[in-house]
């Protein structure tokens, strides 16, 4: 039997590389939950955290000063947590891998997204173009495909396409096509496009509301509060309708700024 790769191919290999919450939507969904009538699909919530590795994270590495993090702690205290995993060593890779649910070498996405020009180690130029939004097996396309009524959103970092430079002038930077994460099956976006933003209390923050963009709006909140606040507000928003959530925070990603200090756990000396 041939098997298409990606989040196209079976239930059991889309369910198979992201949440079990995922497989109960998608697989079937009906036999998981004793075909009840009226049951309402779960609610997904998927977050990344922008270059956290296992190295800095205490629920792998028992030596050095490993930073707590008692929230993600308890989360996998009273869910699963992977012993045999494998993820790319950049954000870029990793993201366009799991909203596509294709190798690197499939989706050509092998490296962090660049703006034009610059060469990689060995004289290799970087994709330019990210993850085909055109693609009818992504993550939140399968989702609505599957007629559950699923409302979705991604909030914080996208840095999955770019499109060609701006004109002379525009300092070298990447044109985004702003509408890429409606295109790609998110009917909310509120974030920034970019691989990291300049400042984390100064940014340019851009909205896709359907296919409607707006912004940039100069933003001054702290990058991780304002995707929390952009987080809870969608979800509040569903009321009783299933929804799913792509909330990829820029945090810990450089720049390295200490947070407000009411967000700060214990004593931290800037120094």
């Amino acid at each position: 039997m041939t098997r298409r790769s990606g989040w196209g191919a079976t239930a059991s290999a889309f369910v198979g590389g992201v949440l079990l919450l995922v497989s109960q939507a998608t697989l079937a969904f009906n036999n998981l939950f004793g075909g009840l009538e009226g049951a309402t699909p779960p609610n997904i919530l998927l977050i990344i955290a922008d270059d956290y590795g296992i190295d800095v994270s205490e629920l792998y590495t028992k030596t050095g000063d490993i930073p707590p993090a008692p929230t993600i702690s308890k989360i996998a205290r009273h869910g699963i947590k992977f012993n045999r995993a494998w993820s790319y060593p950049t954000c870029t890779p990793t993201r366009a891998s799991i909203i596509t649910g294709q190798y690197g070498f499939r989706t050509d996405v092998r490296f962090a997204l660049f703006p034009p020009g610059p060469s990689l180690p060995g004289g290799q130029s970087p994709p330019p173009g990210g993850i085909d939004v055109g693609n009818p097996y992504t993550l939140p396309k399968v989702l609505k495909d599957a007629g559950l009524g699923y409302t979705t959103a991604a909030i914080g970092k996208w840095h999955l396409t770019t499109g060609p430079a701006l004109p002379p002038g525009g300092g070298g930077s990447i044109a985004y096509l702003l509408n890429d994460p409606y295109e790609a099956g998110f009917d909310y976006f509120a974030g920034f496009f970019a691989g990291a933003v300049p400042d984390y209390f100064n940014w340019n923050k851009l909205i896709n509301n359907g296919p409607t963009v707006i912004g940039p709006v100069p933003t001054t909140t702290y990058t991780t509060t304002d995707q929390v606040n952009e987080a809870k507000n969608f979800i509040a928003n569903q009321g009783h309708d299933p929804w799913f959530l792509w909330l990829a925070l820029n945090a810990p990603h450089d720049p390295f700024q200490l947070p407000p200090e009411d967000l700060v756990p214990q004593n931290i000396v800037d120094e």
